[in-house]
């Protein structure tokens, strides 16, 4: 039937969107159109499943479940009835381990794959299931090696952008699926849709969607700006982000609350530190969140030389990690403690690189680098710059060029256009005199990656 056919359309668009919630009721509206479509009670329950953001809500268990069998009663042909009964293993019984549940899921899957090898939408579901298995966990640390099942998803995606090149859930999934690789240049995030469907959607549009993804978004132009020196865009994202978060959406929600530190890092970053200072306590609700406002100001005093005050914010962010109930964060993957011990010692190295103490600074930085180095990926990273520009900036004080030569090379690996790092660059070749042509090629480099209007310092980088 048209109607139909239009809305479960409308719906897979909203799910390979990632907007879950609108595609259930897009779903929904195709089953009343057609009541003995399998396939639309099938993409019901899959949508309202886990996905690579979210968990698997309780409000969700039942209508997912009886959708699932709902597919299972409307199947017709082989397909139908293989991709149903797999997902009624994704809902096997209510109050069910979830961990099972998913595997069965994707062991499952990967039959009906082998069953439909030309079929893409089944490859990607196949991928999409392994991935829920290791949610943005697929390297190795080499960004070479596969981890867990990242062979068999690359090789599902790959497969399904082979049968259909264009295959918007498989580009959008395999950009996930290697953007924590060796290789980085494949990812990017835009808002402007986001505000057009917002508008258009009004109320209708979930709270995930307009307080978790649509942040999300304007996370990354942060972060983007941070890295090319727009102090102008970086921190007027940061305000637009205050003014979009949702505490609500950010208590469920880990990743929403990394969203939520951000402002504080562009205020570190880029903003004098009578604004960093000036910046309200945000409250003991969210000890992660606080821990970052300590942290912007920690770097502000040690701006300023007040170099005990700056400790004080350092014993803070260390009071965090010892009293505060961080368990829930983690148990979604988001390694409070981790990036919060990077925070604490940041704060160190700064308070050390105001006495002119390099070893001390060098010091504490290598013991956040080594902890920065253990932690998963996640887009934007939860700690929001590589850690070896400030290492390279501190060895260039002490005199060290070839030192920080190889820390702003190492930064560089990480992010392969930072502009912070290619200027360390340009000024290392600078001091060690490698020639008008070298130096000629680190300028460029750094000006070409570098829009901010003044060059940085080396207390900020």
């Amino acid at each position: 039937m048209p109607e139909a056919r239009a809305a479960f359309e409308q719906g897979t668009t909203l799910l390979w969107g990632f907007n879950h919630a609108a595609a259930v009721q897009a779903f929904r509206a195709a089953q009343q159109a057609d009541p003995q479509c399998s396939a639309c009670y099938w993409a019901e329950a899959y949508a309202l499943g886990p996905n690579l953001n979210d968990g698997m809500h309780d409000e969700n268990v039942t209508p997912a479940f009886d959708a699932a069998w709902t597919a299972v009663d409307t199947a017709v042909t082989d397909k139908e009835m293989a991709l149903a009964r797999a997902l009624v293993l994704r809902y096997a019984f209510e109050g069910g381990n979830r961990e099972l549940m998913n595997r069965a899921f994707a062991e499952a899957m990967g039959d009906v794959a082998a069953q439909f090898p030309d079929d893409a939408n089944i490859q990607v579901f196949h991928a999409d299931a392994l991935m829920n298995m290791q949610p943005w966990d697929y390297w190795e640390a080499d960004g070479v090696t596969p981890k867990g099942n990242g062979a068999e998803i690359l090789a599902s995606l790959e497969r399904a952008m082979a049968l259909s090149p264009e295959h918007p859930a498989a580009l959008h999934l395999y950009i996930h699926a290697v953007e924590a690789s060796a290789d980085l240049a494949r990812a990017e995030a835009a808002i402007a849709a986001d505000e057009t469907y917002l508008e258009a959607a009004g109320d209708a549009a979930s709270a995930l969607y307009r307080f978790g993804y649509y942040p999300h978004n304007i996370h990354f132009l942060l972060v983007g700006a941070q890295m090319a020196g727009i102090k102008e865009d970086a921190l007027a994202a940061a305000q637009k982000l205050a003014d979009v978060t949702s505490d609500e959406v950010g208590a469920s929600l880990a990743w929403v609350q990394a969203i939520e530190t951000a402002p504080y890092t562009a205020h570190a970053q880029f903003s004098t530190p009578e604004e960093i200072l000036a910046l309200p306590d945000p409250g003991d609700a969210f000890p992660f969140v606080k821990g970052h406002w300590h942290y912007a100001r920690g770097i502000a005093l040690a701006l300023v030389g007040d170099l005990d005050g700056a400790l004080a914010e350092q014993t803070a962010i260390e009071r965090t990690i010892a009293e505060a109930d961080l368990a829930g964060l983690e148990e979604q993957y988001l390694p409070a403690r981790d990036v919060l011990e990077i925070a604490k010692h940041i704060v160190e190295a700064r308070i050390a690189q105001c006495q002119g103490n390099w070893d001390s600074a060098e010091h504490h930085l290598e013991a956040a680098i080594e902890i920065e180095d253990t932690i998963a990926y996640m887009e934007p990273p939860y700690w929001y710059y590589p850690v070896r520009q400030t290492l390279g900036a501190v060895r260039l004080q002490a005199g060290d060029t070839q030192g920080a030569r190889e820390a702003f090379e190492g930064a560089l690996e990480t992010q392969p256009n930072n502009a912070w790092a290619l200027w360390g660059l340009w000024q290392v070749s600078l001091i060690d005199a490698t020639g008008e042509a070298a130096v000629s090629e680190a300028r460029t480099a750094f000006e070409k990656a570098w829009l901010g209007e003044s060059e940085p310092d080396l207390g900020r980088i």
